[in-house]
C-alpha cells in the first residue's frame, strides 16, 4: 500500500535504516535521537531523570561485595577516612593472602592503628545482617508509597521479625529530621488533619445493644489526631496533637 511504500525499514549488518521522506538515519543517529528525547523528558519532569543510585542498587542487593563497594562510594567517595580519629586518606584496605579483599571488608588507619568498616559510625553498626540485605531494606523503605511493615520486610529479607523491626527502626531514625529547630516554611503553605487508629469499632461489644455506640469518624472520634503542614514544592511537617482546636494549631 501507500504507507508500506512510503515507510520502509531494512535490517542488515547490524544497521537499521529508516526511510520516511527524509535522509536515512543509521543506528548512531537513532541512539542520539533516543538520548535527545530522554533529555527533553528529564527537563520537563526531573523525577524521570536517570539516577546512578537506582542503576547500582539491583546489583548491590544481590551481591555482598557490590553492596560494600556501593556503600563505600556513597559514604566516602574518593577520600575514605577513619571514623575513630577522623584521618582522611591515610587508611588502607586489609587484603587476604590471595590478594583479594578481606572477607570482612576491613580497613585500617595508619594514624591510630584501629580497624574499621563502612558500617562504623552509622546505623549499620553492631549489626550482623549482610549489607546486601540492608541495601534491599533501604530500597523498600524509601520507595514504598504507603510505607513498609516489618512483616513485609521479614518476608523479603528472609529473616525473623525482630531483625526486620530492628532494621526498620534504624532506617527510620536515619531518615528523621535531626534539626531541633527547622526553618519556617514559606510561600504557599497548606494544612490538613487526619485521624489515626483503625476502623471505627464498638466500645463494648459484650454489653447490651442500647450501649453499643460506634466510634464516629472525623471530629469527635476517639482516634489520635495528626496535623500535617506542607509547603508547595518543599518540606512536610507532621505532628501529633491532643485535639484539633485553635489553641493547639496556632503555636504550630
Amino acid at each position: 500500500s501507500f504507507f508500506l511504500a512510503y515507510f520502509k525499514s531494512y535490517l542488515s549488518a547490524g544497521q537499521i535504516v529508516l526511510v520516511l521522506g527524509s535522509p536515512a538515519l543509521d543506528r548512531d543517529g537513532l541512539l542520539r535521537y533516543h538520548d535527545l528525547m530522554a533529555t527533553r523528558k528529564s527537563k520537563k519532569r526531573p523525577e524521570l531523570a536517570k539516577s546512578e543510585v537506582i542503576a547500582e542498587l539491583p546489583l548491590a542487593c544481590a551481591d555482598e561485595t557490590a553492596a560494600v563497594e556501593f556503600l563505600e562510594r556513597k559514604r566516602w567517595g574518593d577520600s575514605p577516612f577513619c571514623p575513630h580519629c577522623g584521618s582522611v586518606g591515610n587508611v588502607y584496605q586489609m587484603m587476604a593472602r590471595d590478594g583479594t579483599r578481606n572477607k570482612r571488608f576491613v580497613w585500617r588507619c595508619k594514624d591510630c592503628g584501629k580497624q574499621f568498616t563502612v558500617r562504623g559510625g552509622t546505623v549499620l553498626a553492631e549489626s550482623l545482617l549482610p549489607l546486601r540485605k540492608w541495601c534491599y531494606a533501604m530500597w523498600m523503605a524509601s520507595t514504598a508509597k504507603n510505607g513498609v511493615s516489618a512483616l513485609e520486610l521479614k518476608r523479603a529479607l528472609q529473616c525473623n521479625y525482630r531483625t526486620a523491626l530492628f532494621v526498620l527502626h534504624r532506617l527510620r531514625h536515619a531518615m528523621a529530621d535531626i534539626d531541633p529547630t527547622p526553618p519556617k516554611l514559606s510561600g504557599i503553605v497548606e494544612m490538613d488533619e487526619t485521624y489515626c487508629g483503625g476502623r471505627p469499632r464498638y466500645r463494648q461489644p459484650y454489653v447490651k445493644h442500647a450501649l453499643k455506640q460506634p466510634n464516629s469518624r472525623g471530629r469527635g472520634t476517639k482516634k489520635t489526631p495528626v496535623i500535617a503542614i506542607v509547603q508547595r514544592g518543599g518540606n512536610v511537617r507532621a505532628e501529633v496533637v491532643p485535639s484539633v482546636t485553635a489553641n493547639t494549631i496556632k503555636p504550630l
